[in-house]
């Protein structure tokens, strides 16, 4: 440091300076030997080299102590994490070096904690938007941390998590002993098992963390509900398609045995049986269509064009449409929509949504009912309201409406295949719509879908 350069240079020149006072001492004591003006000239001289090296060790000791208090004040910074603070730089060479090594410390501390704190959000965001359920197990089994989808699966609210016993938490024995041999073995264990009071089952992993000495537990929760729905829906899909194929086979099958047993020669038995055959023949048609409809409605095959449409052109076709796939009487259709309605959609894709609706109308209406097709503006969209005189939905079947192969009225003897209503769910959304429906026993049932408004 500058000082201590000033103090060794001192101490080199006091030597020649004590000699020089040496030679002038002689001199004068050649002079001025037994003189009292000699004793009064040296005892001046000696206070003054004493005030002058009193004075540079004050010099050196003041200096030391500002430097010595600014890197306190420095220190009382960084000890409170304030760094956007500067030490101010001195004249002296050595000193304003070690002023300026601290302030580049300290910029270079508030850089890395700025990266840490980023590193630090940045994980904090990425947990808390995880699907996966997290926490962090300490060695004493007790729970330091918990994001978001934790929190909610365990009921829990801000950090009132923090410090309780991972058993208090989940009283799952299985989960308890693979944490305890995860931590054990120091190996990532994983356990698939079902939470009887949340109804899900979940894929749990236990993955060991070893930090500063601690013997920590990640902990994730992986909800395989969905998974295991999707499963039980395939299920359901083969199984139900294999009932309703299985159904017109097996009637062909034994129609056919009984016209090979000799019914053949028998004209009334053979017309009718024929026309019987014909009609299984057509409902497995249908239903093959409409298993192969659907398929490619949700697999998006199709490219959606949307064009202009006249709302009232498009019930007219699918009126007449509908009206052709029923034989004898049916009930009064009335098209009740206003003229001047334009929608923006796909053409063929409306006229399946309205010709399912209406067929499914008629089925359900007496052929006095009347069946009416309204529709009316809101906001961007425009709701479209088909309903019917019939005899009405039980409220339990309405949520299950728009799943496939779901049949409100089982007892009922039709060539409906199940699938007519997820076909319409498919095709409104494809539309940018919804479709929902609202019935009572006795009164009718109105089926209510959007399209949207050409603008």
């Amino acid at each position: 440091m500058r000082n201590f350069d000033l103090v060794k240079l001192v101490l080199t020149i006091l030597p020649s300076f004590l000699i020089l006072s040496a030679f002038a001492a002689s001199f004068l004591l050649v002079f001025f030997v037994d003189s009292q003006l000699f004793q009064v000239f040296f005892s001046f001289l000696v206070i003054i080299l004493f005030f002058v090296i009193v004075g540079i060790s004050i010099k050196v000791i003041n200096d030391q102590k500002y430097i010595l208090d600014l890197l306190t004040d420095g220190m009382e910074h960084l000890k409170s994490e304030s760094y956007d603070f500067t030490l101010p730089a001195t004249k002296k060479g050595k000193q304003n070096e070690l002023i300026s090594i601290f302030n580049e410390m300290a910029q270079k501390m508030e850089i890395n904690l700025s990266q840490m704190n980023l590193d630090a959000e940045t994980l904090s965001v990425v947990l808390d938007n995880m699907d996966d359920s997290v926490m962090v197990v300490n060695s004493s089994n007790e729970i330091d941390l918990m994001n978001n989808a934790a929190l909610s699966l365990f009921n829990f609210t801000g950090q009132s998590f923090k410090r309780r016993r991972l058993s208090d938490v989940v009283r799952y024995h299985q989960i308890l002993q693979l944490v305890n041999s995860s931590r054990e073995s120091n190996e990532t264990l994983n356990l698939e098992i079902e939470l009887f009071d949340l109804s899900k089952t979940f894929f749990v992993s236990s993955t060991p963390l070893n930090f500063q000495n601690e013997k920590a537990i990640l902990l994730n929760f992986h909800d395989l509900s969905d998974l295991y729905q999707l499963d039980n829906t395939r299920r359901e899909f083969v199984s139900n398609v294999s009932h309703e194929l299985r159904s017109p086979i097996t009637s062909i099958s034994v129609m056919l045995e009984t016209l090979e047993s000799g019914a053949i020669n028998d004209e009334i038995v053979r017309d009718k049986y024929l026309e019987r055959i014909s009609g299984e023949v057509t409902r497995m048609t249908l239903l093959i269509n409409d298993l192969l409809e659907l398929s490619r409605i949700e697999s998006g095959v199709d490219q959606i064009e949307m064009d202009h449409l006249n709302l009232v052109s498009i019930i007219e076709e699918s009126i007449n449409m509908a009206k052709n796939r029923f034989y004898g009487d049916h009930p009064e259709i009335r098209n009740l929509a206003d003229s001047e309605i334009v929608v923006n959609g796909t053409k063929d894709h409306i006229i399946q949504i309205f010709v399912n609706l209406i067929e499914n109308a008629i089925k359900y209406t007496d052929q006095h009912g009347v069946i009416n097709i309204s529709a009316a503006i809101d906001g961007q969209f425009v709701k479209i309201d088909i309903s019917d005189s019939g005899q009405g939905i039980d409220a339990e079947h309405i949520p299950h409406l728009f799943e496939r192969f779901y049949k409100a009225d089982k007892s009922r003897s039709d060539s409906g295949t199940g699938l007519g209503l997820a076909i319409v769910k498919h095709l409104t959304q494809t539309q940018g719509g919804s479709v929902s429906v609202t019935s009572q026993i006795g009164e009718g049932s109105v089926f209510s879908f959007t399209l949207q408004l050409a603008q």
